[in-house]
């Protein structure tokens, strides 16, 4: 009696519709290949004009491939290879969206939400330099985009943080606005700044 129950047991387990909570890991997107110079984009840490407004998309095909098929997103990491001459980031903020309407950033995905770090000074290190928030909610169907803006009142030659990267991407991988104002947060202003590069991102999912 005691086996036909746990046979009983094992089968609704197998059959009932539940989703199995798992452990977070960490998957690295994309294939390193160099990182951008002093005044080259795109840079999550950046100041060699006074600001920009970057957008960084993620493939949900990216991250299945990985073996990844959902889960909830606590980090966002980027590696510096080099700090360069890179200051203290004033007004640096980052966002974080998943969207079915992205499969190339040929404008501005639209309607971020609340940052989920900043406005805040950040001070690039040489690593890997991890922004840590509430999770979201990723269902593994949904594209991913990050946004990050930061202002300064001047520019520093040389003054962008080397990070890994890919390049010559299949699609349209980044978005990047750059400018000597301090309003570059929140532009829709287009530039073409390599596109189909993108920094390597790891994601805590």
């Amino acid at each position: 009696m005691k086996k036909i129950l746990l046979i009983v047991g094992i089968l609704a387990l197998f059959s009932a519709d539940f989703t199995v909570a798992q452990t977070p890991f960490h998957f690295t997107v994309g294939t390193p290949n160099g990182s951008n110079g002093g005044n080259i984009y795109p840079s999550p840490f950046t100041n060699w004009y006074w600001g920009t407004r970057q957008q960084y998309l993620i493939l949900a095909s990216e991250l299945n491939a990985l073996g990844v098929t959902k889960g909830d997103i606590t980090e966002v990491s980027f590696n510096v290879t080099a700090i360069n001459a890179c200051p203290a980031l004033t007004n640096y903020q980052m966002w974080v969206k998943t969207t079915s309407n992205s499969p190339s950033l040929t404008a501005w995905e639209p309607n971020m939400g609340s940052p989920v770090y900043g406005p805040a000074t950040y001070s690039p290190q040489v690593g890997l330099n991890t922004f840590t928030f509430p999770k979201i909610a990723w269902n593994g169907t949904d594209n991913i985009v990050i946004e990050i803006c930061s202002n300064l009142s001047s520019y520093i030659s040389n003054g962008n943080a080397s990070v890994q990267w890919s390049t010559g991407m299949s699609f349209n991988a980044s978005k990047t606005y750059r400018a000597d104002n301090s309003t570059n947060c929140g532009t829709n202003l287009n530039q073409t700044l390599s596109p189909t590069n993108r920094p390597i991102i790891t994601l805590r999912i």
